[in-house]
């Protein structure tokens, strides 16, 4: 697969034109599922997430892919061991999760290169307090530390260490924190 396109949970996620990508392969973090059945994976970090959104979770009828231990077995979701060491981990049934801070988007990227991408493109990927708000929807039940995206750097940078030569990321959230990697707009990222 030459390119994934991952949703992050920032909020410029409400101001992408996301028609631009419904025929590509997307990966969505946390609430991007019900953006609709056009993203194909749903990745779920946050095991409390997974409690407060169960019920939706379960009706949606594509992949689901956890790195939460108590749903092992569950019939419809795929469970990872956590690599707490890495920044991308290719052990077989492992995806980098480090200790570092916890971040649903900086995981979604390792899933994506173990998936073959030979490119990245991240949206909603602000990594910062945008007018008020951590995230694009409301399907959260607490408010983040505005702090938090300082433990999320961290992953990102070991990403960036680690990333092998072949492999690009592309940042198409323009008005990001997050400059490890190139920021350009979606449209420009589409033609890359």
């Amino acid at each position: 697969m030459d390119s994934i396109y991952i949703i992050g949970g920032g909020p410029s996620v409400a101001e992408t034109n996301l028609d631009l990508i419904k025929d590509k392969f997307v990966i969505g973090t946390n609430a991007a599922f019900y953006l609709g059945e056009w993203i194909d994976v749903c990745f779920v970090l946050d095991c409390r997430f997974y409690k407060w959104r169960q019920d939706d979770l379960e009706k949606w009828p594509n992949r689901i892919i956890t790195t939460c231990p108590e749903l092992k077995g569950h019939p419809k979701i795929e469970v990872y061991k956590k690599c707490t060491t890495c920044g991308i981990c290719y052990h077989d049934g492992y995806l980098a999760v480090p200790d570092s801070g916890k971040n649903a988007g900086a995981t979604a990227i390792n899933l994506a290169i173990l998936m073959g991408a030979k490119k990245v493109v991240l949206i909603g990927y602000d990594m910062k307090v945008k007018q008020g708000r951590h995230n694009y929807h409301n399907y959260h039940n607490h408010t983040p530390r505005d702090d938090v995206y300082n433990k999320f750097f961290v992953h990102f940078k070991k990403i960036k260490e680690e990333l092998p030569e072949g492999i690009e990321i592309i940042n198409a959230t323009p008005d990001s924190a997050l400059s490890l990697f190139p920021k350009v707009s979606l449209k420009e990222a589409l033609n890359k």
